[in-house]
């Protein structure tokens, strides 16, 4: 972790200062595809992505929603992914803060878990909500693709097996799906997934959204790098996390 945290200030900065007034000003003759993969979990970003496309006239978003293991980044100019990959790439920027938070169901009446809860929940240690619940806790996790559950897993289940009776989320939307329909339900989510159809239980555990690319990008794809960690770029972002200098 440490030398990719070292690395992200320079790559901001370099992108920042390539992409003034006139890298932003390239006249565009023809139509630019721009094909950008990006992992369901920061399907959020979507808006803040046309929104910067919007400043060059001539560039169309070709946008492809991938697994985290299935990403190929010799087939798309930039993807976007929630936490660090398995094998970091060339290049790699940071855009925003999201949180992964832990969802149950809104008439649930529990208002906080420790780390430790929830492990035992998700494990399968703890059966019920509590002294005299009769229904038992039903786990959902999101599928082995998932680029958040790692990070879940280091910073919450501490090595400790998911339940044998976990369900398989196959998305986010179908996280909160699941949870919302069923208030015996326990599961976890990218906080910029989430609305009022689920209640939040915040453990704390930060998570950086990543702009990835196979080299370093240029023109059309470099302009909109540099306009998402603008000022108009993360107002758009902002919408749904939390932005660099928040957390």
């Amino acid at each position: 972790m440490e030398p990719l945290k070292k690395i992200f200030p320079f790559m901001c900065a370099a992108i920042l200062a390539s992409c003034g007034p006139s890298a932003a000003a390239l006249p565009t003759t023809r139509a630019i595809s721009l094909t950008i993969a990006f992992t369901p979990a920061v399907q959020p970003i979507i808006p803040a992505l046309q929104t910067c496309a919007s400043f060059q006239e001539q560039v169309h978003l070709n946008l492809v929603e991938t697994p985290s293991q299935a990403l190929d980044l010799t087939t798309s100019d930039l993807a976007f992914h929630l936490g660090e990959p398995a094998e970091l790439p060339k290049f790699a920027a940071p855009l925003v803060w999201d949180r992964i938070v832990v969802v149950l169901h809104p008439d649930n009446p529990v208002k906080q878990l420790s780390h430790g809860q929830v492990r035992d929940l998700i494990s399968g240690r703890a059966r019920q909500w509590g002294k005299g619940a009769v229904s038992e806790v039903q786990p959902w996790v999101p599928t082995a693709e998932s680029d958040y559950r790692a990070a879940f897993q280091q910073a919450v289940m501490a090595g400790s097996l998911e339940s044998p009776a976990a369900l398989l989320a196959p998305n986010p939307a179908g996280m909160l799906r699941a949870v919302a329909a069923d208030p015996n339900a326990i599961g976890y989510l990218p906080r910029a997934w989430v609305t009022d159809e689920v209640k939040v239980i915040d453990l704390n555990v930060p998570i950086l959204v990543l702009a990835l690319a196979a080299e370093e990008p240029e023109g059309p794809a470099r302009i909109l790098l540099a306009c998402l960690q603008s000022a108009i770029g993360q107002a758009a972002l902002s919408d749904h996390y939390m932005l660099l200098a928040d957390e």
